[in-house]
Formats: structure tokens, sequence, C-alpha cells
């Protein structure tokens, strides 16, 4: 990535050393990375602050973005076209799509569960989040190929600076497979209200923005858990809340570690700093979280603190709004990991991919046993 300085699979040594000599430093290239939550916070709430790279001179041997999305977006077109995703993200219908959460989740289980070893992201982190936004738009029935290629390809092709043509091509390709097979869903909500451009961008900034991070929250949650298992023992057993535990993953491992680009339409001042007009700024979402200006014992992994001020989905206008689903989707997959397997165990220690943007599992290699299940007379059985 363009405005990459260090990649490492444990940024928060770096991040902290950065958080308390040089809250907001230079970036190789040009531009500001912003590591304190306070600073963090107002940034990504500060208008002045553009998400439309036409705004920036900064790290300007970077390719512009082709296609204008969400994520590239300000006011008043962000607004217009974020109304039109909250009725899909709420609370009201992600409670109708939480049934088929359930049966996508068993049916990836279905792959592997007689077989007594898996790779929990290969084989489940990645492919049920990927299931689960194809059916949100409508295209349950598609055949995309293995998930994680594709998981990949909307990787390149949407969130990395910059991004990749030959990746943004195949994305481009597979909303289109998108359109032609979805028959209602959120596609065709939108397919109501927009024209072919931005119908396209829509379904793009939905495939990315709805995969990448529950990817993450789940593939981060079933190492912290596989970890640290007799910790997570209430938890396990079901007499323990999920939520607490999902946000603290998301605070302590921010699957998204930092903000897409930022570009300040005038000179903004950034605590000490004043960030010129022109100039691209990245918030280090990881660092904020990680701040203990913010957090108390910010270092250590604590469900019981509570988490809710984290910023692992963002802050003002530009807040994921699919924060709900992201949670009750993680929730339901890890259910239905735990109570389908017995006995899960490593096979070896997590090892997390060097990514300075996205932190997860880079694999989670584990054997287990079956539990008994219940069939439809009640009788139990265990898988076959």
């Amino acid at each position: 990535m363009g405005w990459c300085t260090t990649v490492s699979t444990d940024p928060y040594p770096n991040l902290a050393w950065l958080r308390e000599h040089v809250p907001v430093s230079r970036l190789r290239g040009g531009g500001w990375f912003v590591t304190g939550y306070a600073d963090a916070r107002a940034c990504l709430a500060d208008a002045r602050l553009s998400h439309d790279d036409r705004h920036g001179r900064a790290l300007a041997d970077q390719d512009r973005h082709a296609v204008r999305d969400l994520l590239d977006m300000d006011p008043p077109d962000h607004s217009r076209l974020r109304r039109l995703l909250a009725p899909a993200f709420g609370a009201a219908a992600v409670e109708r799509l939480a049934p088929a959460i359930t049966r996508l989740c068993d049916a990836e289980l279905d792959r592997f569960a007689w077989h007594g070893t898996a790779d929990l992201v290969r084989d489940f982190a990645v492919p049920v989040p990927i299931a689960v936004i194809h059916e949100l738009l409508g295209a349950g029935g598609l055949d995309y190929g293995d998930p994680a290629v594709l998981l990949d390809v909307l990787l390149r092709g949407g969130l990395a600076e910059p991004r990749d043509p030959d990746a943004v091509a195949a994305a481009q390709e597979h909303v289109e497979r998108v359109l032609s097979a979805a028959s209602g869903g959120l596609t065709g909500v939108l397919r109501q209200e927009l024209g072919d451009d931005e119908l396209r961008s829509m379904v793009f900034t939905v495939l990315v923005a709805g995969s990448v991070t529950t990817a993450g929250l789940i593939g981060c949650a079933l190492a912290q858990i596989l970890a640290s298992g007799e910790e997570h023992t209430d938890l396990l057993s079901g007499r323990g809340p999920w939520t607490p535990f999902l946000d603290e993953v998301l605070r302590f491992h921010a699957p998204v570690q930092s903000s897409v680009l930022r570009y300040s339409r005038e000179d903004v001042a950034v605590g000490d700093t004043t960030v010129p007009c022109g100039a691209a700024v990245v918030v280090s979402l990881a660092s904020a979280n990680r701040d203990p200006a913010a957090f108390e014992r910010a270092d250590t992994f604590d469900p019981a603190r509570g988490s809710r001020g984290g910023l692992a989905f963002g802050h003002g206008p530009h807040r994921c709004p699919g924060d709900r689903l992201t949670r009750v989707e993680a929730e339901i997959a890890l259910r239905a990991v735990f109570g389908r397997l017995a006995d899960v165990r490593l096979r070896e220690p997590v090892t997390w991919s060097p990514d300075v943007m996205l932190r997860g599992p880079a694999a989670l290699p584990v054997t287990f046993g079956q539990r008994e299940r219940e069939d439809e007379t009640g009788e139990s059985h265990g898988d076959l």
C-alpha cells in the first residue's frame, strides 16, 4: 500500500511509540498518520477532512480511483446513498436475516465437520461473510468460486492504496455477475432508486465492506478464544454474553487497523500539528483503540471493561452502517462453531497477517471432535 511506513505481524509496539512521541507523524510519500484516541475521533468526524481524493495533493503518485464508491464520497452524495442502505442494516432487517446466517454457517460447517481438522480462517471465517453478503444482496445462489480468492480481489480492488487495476477489473466483473443473478434483496431496492453507475458502485461497496470487517472479526475472535480458551469457559458453555467479548475483540485486535485516506480541504490543526491543505490523513484505528488515555490497561484483553467507545467501526458520518450485522453475524458464527465442534484445539500457534490496514490470523489450523446433535425427532446423533 502506497502510504505504508512499516508492515508487521505485531504493529502495536511501534504504534505505542508513535502515540507517545509523535502522535501525528509523517507518512512516506507525504501525508499524516494519527495515532491518539482523541485526535483520531476528532479527525473521523471532521468535515474538513474529505473522503474525495480529488482534494488531495499528497501521495500524488497514486492512481486516482476510476470508480467513485461510498468510501470516496462526502455529503450530500454520501448522505443520500447511505440512507438507502440504512433499512437493510437496521435491527429488524438483521433479525430477519439471522435464520439465513445460521443456515449458511451450518452449510460451511457441513463441509468439514466430519474431517476432524480444518483451517478455520480458510474454511469458515472467510466463506461465511462472503455467503451472507451475497444473500443480503439477493444473489445467494451465485457460484462465486473460492471465497478466499474473491475476498482477496475485493480487498485489492476496494481498500488497497493504490488499488490494484487487475483486481478492480475483476471486482467490477463480479459486480456484473451479482447484478445478473440478484432477484430482490438489497440489490432490488437499490435498482429502484439508482442509475446504473451508482448501482454498480453501491453493490461494490456493500460487497467490500460487508465481507472484510466480518471476516476479520470472526477470525480474530476465534484466535482469541483458541489461544486462551480456559478464560472463556462461561462464554463457550452458554453462560456468558457474547456482546462484551466481541466489543473487546474489536477494540483489542482492530480487524480494520486504519481508516481510508482523507484529504484536508484547508489547513487543519490535529493536536499540536497543522495538517496543510491538500494533505492526506490516515487515522490508526488500532492505535486509538489501544490508547491508555482512553482505555485503562489498554494492552490487556478484558471483556468486562466495556469497549463501546472503541473506533473499530469508525466514527462520525462515515461510521460503518453495518456494525449491527457484523456483530450479530459473528455471534451466530461463533455459537455455530463451538456448538457443533467439540474440544477445538490449535495445531500450531496463531500467526497474524502482516498488513497495515487489516489484521487477522493468517490461518487457524485446528483439530476437533464432534458434538452430538438432535435431529427433528429429538434423537441425538453425531455428525456424519
